[in-house]
């Protein structure tokens, strides 16, 4: 049997992956590749679509005499190479032609910091701009996707599976240090780490594992302004919101992907993560708590999806503002359907230019091209996958 496993290095990044083969009679394990990176297998079901898990990638040939992996991590050219079962390298296939990245690109940083506990280790990414100087004073924006079914810090560089690589480098381009985290109540650590947002499932505590991060990042590099801190939400999770109500005196401006209610959301997403006592901590409740300045865009579907991705959710919370007569922005823009849209993407830039580090944004400034999430997008890359996956 052919297995990915993580964590059997206390050395390493315990998200970081390796390749395996098992003996199911005796149990002797051989390691085929492994490193102080992550290995990413391939199959001909990796798609877009699937940014993390996917189908459990092996990237192992029909015969098991041949195994295709990438090593890679976020500051190190990733590398695709051809291995026997014997973990030998055969061949590399291909290095990453790095030559037309930007003048003066900085590779992403990874980090490990202490949870707020003071004792758990919590691992995490730093990215710079392009024309970074550690003279200069930076604001920071956290880049979260708080939720207890997925992580979310990059682990590999260039990776389209991990499409916040390339969301995150695009926010520091603007003049920004961001940082991911992924912090306790996530998975891929162990049970009882991820048993920490039982029960708070809206929260995730990793929320404050992200601000002892990056309070711990500031005594690393000064150049990190404590007092300009903001926060970002990415997909759902609702992290921007939190973190501006859970966190007040922390994070001064935030920007929301979407207010997911899980009250609309499938058991799978919700019941299973919220304990016997239900969806609690509604964000409603903490609306008062508001100092600094939050954009909440209002997604336009017609009815809930999956992923419970309708309109009630900032309506709600919109609502439960104005009750506690706190301002907020709202941004609508009818066609990102349930996804983003480049419209979107630039008045969030915008947001953060303006309101964290206090420049004015060039007016009406046209992003082109197309969202990862464009809804036209979506529906392609599912009939592709359809048709990919009727072949087996």
């Amino acid at each position: 049997v052919f297995l990915q496993t993580a964590g059997r290095d206390a050395a390493k990044d315990p998200y970081y992956r390796d390749l395996v083969r098992v003996n199911i009679d005796t149990g002797e394990l051989v390691a085929l590749a492994e490193s102080n990176h992550d290995i990413e297998g391939y199959s001909t079901q990796s798609t877009v679509t699937n940014e993390w898990e996917g189908f459990n990638l092996n990237g192992v040939s029909p015969t098991g005499n041949y195994a295709v992996v990438t090593l890679s991590r976020v500051d190190t050219v990733p590398v695709t190479y051809l291995l026997d079962r014997q973990g030998e390298r055969v061949m590399t296939i291909e290095e990453a032609d790095i030559s037309r990245l930007p003048k003066g690109f900085q590779w992403p940083e990874p980090v490990k910091t202490l949870s707020a506990d003071g004792k758990t280790a919590i691992y995490g990414v730093v990215y710079r701009p392009s024309d970074f100087s550690d003279d200069k004073n930076y604001p920071v924006v956290s880049q979260v996707q708080n939720n207890s079914q997925t992580t979310f810090a990059s682990k590999s560089a260039f990776n389209v599976h991990q499409f916040t690589t390339f969301s995150a480098a695009a926010i520091a381009e603007l003049g920004f240090i961001v940082v991911q985290f992924d912090g306790r109540g996530t998975p891929w650590r162990s049970k009882a780490f991820q048993d920490e947002s039982y029960g708070d499932v809206y929260a995730v505590k990793g929320l404050s594992d992200h601000v002892a991060g990056i309070q711990q990042l500031a005594e690393r590099y000064p150049y990190l302004d404590l007092g300009r801190v903001g926060i970002v939400s990415e997909m759902y999770g609702n992290g921007a919101s939190w973190g501006m109500l859970k966190h007040p005196d922390f994070y001064k401006v935030g920007v929301e992907a979407r207010v997911t209610d899980l009250r609309m959301m499938q058991a799978s997403y919700s019941d299973q993560y919220t304990g016997p006592t239900g969806i609690t901590n509604n964000l409603e409740q903490l609306a008062g708590n508001l100092q600094g300045k939050l954009l909440l865009p209002v997604p336009f579907t017609t009815a809930p999806d999956t992923y419970g991705l309708s309109p009630v959710g900032e309506i709600i919370l919109a609502g439960a503002f104005a009750k506690a007569n706190k301002d907020i922005d709202l941004l609508h823009d009818p066609s990102r359907g349930w996804g983003v849209s480049t419209y979107h993407i630039r008045r969030c830039w915008d947001y953060l230019v303006r309101y964290l580090q206090g420049n004015v944004p060039p007016d009406n400034f046209i992003l082109n091209g197309t969202a990862l999430w464009d809804p036209g997008l979506v529906e392609q890359a599912n009939a592709a996958l359809d048709a990919d996956l009727s072949r087996y």
